[in-house]
């Protein structure tokens, strides 16, 4: 009876053991056929974890395991600790390995603070942004039930704060009454014409504006009103102007000054940070991105620089409407001196500083060396670059604008430099002809100041580099007496007048100012004439001579170049360029700042 109960028990036992090898089998084989059948339906990516640097207490290893690599760093891109945070975002940024679905899944899951940080990464996946709002979701009800179009959104707004904001300067509010003028006649030309394809062109160009001009003027005016407070600030974001300018940007993908002055708008409200939450609302922070990355565009790409900057929670300070960041472009990048360039009349952030055209079918032709050359040789360096409206003449100005005086125009770029928290380093100044001027009034204001912060301007200076500054004057202030009835003068025009006792004073109180702190000073004059006139009337002439252009201190070279090509080298061997970069150089190492390339 023993036995046969041992005999029973052995007999249970070994069919357990069968019946538990057969399940671990089952299970096995069941995987492996769930994961064939997976990879037959869908492209899986291997779950390969990323190694997680060290310390390894803010979340354990069975956790991070137990999710997707992607979700894993989202997590650890949340961290407190910044090393592990860097990293993640890092990883994150070069997404091109993941799926659409799972690039969307980051989007989504992506709070403000590292949806600004993402985009600041170099060459980031634009997928793991948010989309723009789809147009058919920016079509908004009115009360009377009836749908209104984003057209009918912008003149709406432009009306309220047309109505509404007392303050604006002229030209905005000229720019607004011309748009809601040409609108309304527009409209009414159109409902009497029901077949707008039979009329003559002369005569619907004779009674109304083309939409893309009008549209034109709705921009700058709107973008007028952002500088006109925090009431007209919040009036264009409660009235959707985030949604109109995707509007804006999709209406004229081709074109190139329209999608500028979105961009430069956008920069604007980034100053308020009321707006900030908005950019990840309304899908521009995707954009934004793509924007910063596009080299070629730097129309586009300049400010998507300032606006991200602006955005970015970790930064200390704005960059306002006339300042832009060239370098650094992107996140955890120091640097440990300031170059500021000023550009000069008629001149541009986006055209000025270019390589000389005479070099334009390189490959490697740069529209911005400052940016492309500069940074790059000396990477310690933030690259500051100023923009401002100049006239050569009264005549061709779309609107009454402001006569700002170069006093005044030197008192609001320092106020927007200071902002930018220009004077906390060492710092060296480039300008090109009128921007050479601007460079001085700044420089001697800040030694006749009280303020701490302008103080810090000046003590901090420690170089200049000018190219073809009329120190002097100009003989272009002299147009106006030879063609008195073709050109009417700009203020501009007008303060450069050659040995005019204001540019005097300038000049004798700015070598006092550099004598006295040591400034180093470099200075180009041009040796060819330039080409002058209007349409049949031309002349050469210089428009900076060798005695006007020569300060008188520090060292001095003639470029064999026109006005307007001294400050475009044709390449890094040109002297416009090597002696500028040797310049920078020596003052970094005359101030102790130990540099090695």
């Amino acid at each position: 009876m023993k036995v046969k109960r041992n005999h029973l028990f052995f007999g249970f036992g070994s069919f357990g053991v069968f019946l538990s090898s057969g399940f671990t089998f089952r299970s096995l084989f069941s995987k492996n056929e769930s994961k064939q059948e997976l990879d037959d339906k869908y492209i899986c990516l291997n779950q390969a974890y990323y190694e997680i640097p060290e310390p390894e207490n803010l979340y354990g290893r069975k956790h991070l395991q137990s999710i997707p690599a992607h979700l894993s760093l989202l997590k650890l891109a949340k961290s407190r600790d910044t090393h592990i945070a860097n990293y993640a975002i890092a990883k994150l940024a070069n997404s091109q390995h993941l799926s659409d679905g799972q690039c969307r899944e980051i989007a989504q899951m992506c709070d403000f603070d590292l949806t600004i940080k993402l985009s600041r990464t170099e060459s980031v996946d634009p997928r793991i942004f948010l989309p723009p709002i789809c147009t058919h979701l920016r079509m908004l009800n009115s009360s009377d039930s009836k749908s209104k179009s984003s057209r009918d959104l912008v003149f709406e707004l432009l009306k309220k704060l047309h109505d509404s904001i007392q303050n604006a300067n002229e030209c905005t509010k000229y720019f607004a009454s011309f748009a809601l003028k040409a609108n309304q006649i527009s409209i009414a030309f159109e409902s009497e014409m029901q077949h707008m394809d039979l009329v003559p062109e002369h005569i619907r160009k004779k009674n109304f504006m083309s939409e893309e001009k009008i549209d034109w003027f709705c921009l700058e005016a709107l973008m007028g009103y952002s500088s006109s407070g925090q009431k007209a600030c919040e009036m264009l974001i409660n009235g959707g102007i985030f949604l109109i300018l995707h509007t804006f940007r999709e209406s004229y993908p081709n074109d190139s000054v329209m999608n500028e002055k979105v961009a430069k708008f956008l920069a604007k409200l980034s100053e308020y940070p009321e707006s900030h939450k908005h950019f990840v609302a309304t899908g521009w922070i995707g954009v934004l991105a793509k924007w910063l990355n596009d080299s070629e565009n730097i129309e586009l790409s300049f400010p998507a620089a300032k606006c991200l900057y602006n955005l970015d929670k970790d930064t200390q300070h704005v960059f306002t409407e006339s300042v832009y960041l060239l370098n650094p472009f992107y996140r955890l990048k120091s640097t440990d001196w300031d170059i500021i360039f000023v550009h000069g009349l008629l001149g541009g952030i986006f055209r000025t500083w270019r390589q000389s055209d005479s070099s334009k079918n390189l490959d490697n032709y740069t529209r911005c060396w400052p940016q492309t050359w500069l940074a790059a040789d000396i990477p310690s360096l933030r690259v500051l670059a100023i923009d401002y409206p100049t006239y050569l003449t009264g005549w061709k100005v779309e609107c009454p604008t402001e006569k700002l005086s170069l006093k005044d125009r030197s008192n609001s770029i320092l106020e927007s430099l200071i902002a930018a928290g220009v004077g906390k380093r060492p710092i060296i100044w480039v300008g090109h002809s009128m921007g050479g001027l601007i460079i001085k009034e700044m420089l001697v204001s800040c030694d006749k100041s009280n303020s701490q912060a302008l103080k810090d301007v000046i003590a901090n200076t420690k170089g200049t580099v000018f190219y073809s500054c009329p120190n002097r004057g100009s003989d272009l202030a002299v147009w106006p007496s030879k063609f008195p009835n073709v050109v009417l003068p700009s203020t501009e025009v007008m303060e450069l007048m050659t040995d005019s006792p204001a540019l005097m004073k300038l000049h004798e109180e700015f070598l006092n100012t550099v004598r006295q702190r040591d400034v180093k000073c470099l200075s180009f004059g041009e040796s060819f004439k330039s080409r002058l006139g209007l349409k049949k009337v031309k002349f050469s002439a210089f428009m900076v001579s060798e005695k006007s252009a020569n300060p008188g201190y520090g060292e001095f070279h003639l470029l064999p170049m026109d006005h307007h090509s001294t400050c475009k080298p044709a390449n890094k061997q040109s002297d416009a360029y090597r002696l500028t970069y040797d310049f920078i150089l020596n003052l970094m190492y005359n101030n102790n700042f130990n540099y090695s390339q």
